[in-house]
């Protein structure tokens, strides 16, 4: 099992190459139409450049599937995924959650490093615990950047925003591979191609041996893949097992030719790699002896 997986991962990633900065977007709740984290969303990558600069994830694309899913993950566990995965976590403080948001990411002293914080200016001298708490020590640490910003006029604090996250990007790191959480998919992806019907057992095991990660944080891994592959339709769940859907299939072959993206699977390794498990199925020979 842990050489097909590092062969599968060896074929997905050869070639990867991803310069753009990385943005997990906080704020208000996807459903809250006019909120400043929808604005800045769509304001961000407005000119051309920017779209080829920044790869904007959802908040709720990582967390949702792991709080809510099965595995039932806690939200500290995640913390050290995703300090290694991103390079700007970027918070619009407009709401409750985006609050609590701050609160855990600031204490966090990897996470700290990586935060935008925007913040109404009218609120900018209020003795307030958010104030006199996480942006506090984010200025006493001198760790993150703060942007107060004209919340009824946001677009026009893309300038400042777009500074503090090159500020906050050019002094982050994060790995490429299935050990990024954000990247993860790629190998997941290859997986199934490679292996469908394939069991979520199966995928996290292949998963926990690309990454050498322990189990809980290899099914982290998967399932946020997991979750991202059926948000874009690429896959299809039933109790056979997971299998790419045309669109899916289509992406794999997308993915493998040159392009803007800047990353590549590396085709011909796939097809020695689909030929040799094609011989072991045809021989009866089950995927955990390979």
């Amino acid at each position: 099992m842990r050489k097909l997986a590092n062969q599968i991962h060896e074929a997905a990633y050869k070639r990867y190459k991803d310069s753009r900065v990385t943005i997990f977007l906080c704020g208000a709740g996807d459903n809250d139409e006019g909120s400043i984290r929808q604005q800045i969303a769509e304001y961000l990558p407005e000119l051309i450049w920017y779209r080829y600069a920044y790869q904007i994830v959802f908040a709720e694309e990582i967390f949702e599937n792991l709080l809510l899913g099965h595995s039932r993950q806690d939200l500290i566990s995640l913390e050290s995924i995703l300090a290694e995965s991103v390079d700007v976590i970027l918070i619009a403080l407009e709401s409750y959650g985006a609050v609590a948001e701050l609160g855990v990411f600031s204490s966090h002293k990897e996470l700290r490093k990586k935060i935008v914080c925007v913040v109404n200016r009218e609120f900018k001298k209020d003795k307030s615990f958010i104030n006199y708490g996480p942006l506090r020590l984010m200025k006493d640490t001198k760790e993150g950047k703060v942007v107060f910003a004209d919340f009824d006029d946001i677009a026009s604090e893309m300038a400042n925003i777009r500074k503090a996250i090159k500020q906050v990007a050019q002094k982050s790191e994060k790995p490429s591979g299935v050990s990024n959480i954000v990247d993860a998919y790629l190998y997941v992806l290859s997986c199934v191609y490679l292996l469908e019907p394939i069991i979520m057992d199966d995928l996290i095991d292949l998963v926990m041996h690309a990454s050498n990660k322990e189990k809980k944080v290899a099914e982290a891994l998967t399932r946020t893949a997991i979750s991202v592959l059926t948000r874009r339709k690429d896959i299809t769940i039933s109790p056979n097992g997971i299998e790419l859907t045309p669109s899916g299939l289509e992406t794999f072959h997308e993915l493998g030719t040159s392009g803007t993206k800047g990353y590549t699977f590396d085709l011909e390794s796939m097809d020695s790699i689909r030929m040799r498990i094609l011989n072991w199925q045809l021989r009866d020979k089950p995927l955990h002896s390979r």
